[in-house]
């Protein structure tokens, strides 16, 4: 939809325009609005966990009745997924050479560990740090709504997506790395869980 599609432009003209070294000047002649925006780009991928959020929510609460409720689930998102994300991930493990650990620890969706790990990242791959996110969400995500009623699942998606803030800002108080309080999952489910209370919203009459 348009919301992904907005969300993709802000990623890219993000990485193309300032995700790399630039001579001094290099960029003046882009306006300074204009280039103020384009250096936000990184909240493309907030906007990207909040729509995934809302889909992926609501496919799970309009589903959660029907028969083989989990198998469905994580078939479909296996198919959706898994063969363009192993094809991407050995294609690059061929053309990056000596980040070997990198991309197998990607091959389990732990790229955005590697921070944590210490393990180092090739620039262009570095990106497979935002869907690791969304599958560790996404792990124990169909348990929840399968379990929980309208009411308890937005109380306790309402819980993550105001208690998400506060644990970044207790991490940065302690001094935790910038970079792993942007990458790491717990630190950023709150704009999943954000789309979710949209998508619980939405389906309110289930």
């Amino acid at each position: 939809g348009n919301g992904g599609n907005i969300a993709i432009w802000m990623v890219l003209l993000l990485h193309l325009l300032i995700g790399f070294p630039n001579s001094p000047g290099a960029l003046n002649f882009i306006p300074g609005p204009i280039l103020l925006i384009f250096s936000h780009g990184w909240l493309g991928v907030d906007l990207f966990f909040m729509l995934s959020g809302f889909l992926i929510t609501g496919i799970l609460i309009g589903s959660k009745h029907r028969s083989h409720y989990f198998r469905n689930f994580y078939i479909r998102r296996v198919l959706r997924i898994m063969p363009l994300y192993f094809a991407t991930v050995i294609v690059w493990s061929i053309l990056y050479r000596g980040y070997g650990q990198y991309f197998l620890l990607s091959s389990v969706f732990g790229a955005n560990l590697s921070w944590l790990l210490h393990i180092p990242q090739p620039h262009g791959p570095a990106v497979l740090w935002s869907l690791a996110i969304e599958e560790h969400f996404y792990l124990l995500w169909p348990l929840m709504v399968f379990l929980l009623n309208k009411r308890n699942l937005a109380i306790v998606t309402g819980a993550i997506f105001l208690l998400t803030p506060v644990i970044r800002a207790i991490a940065a108080a302690h001094g935790v790395n910038p970079e792993l309080i942007y990458m790491l999952s717990w630190f950023r489910f709150d704009g999943l869980a954000a789309g979710a209370l949209m998508a619980i919203w939405a389906r309110s009459s289930y």
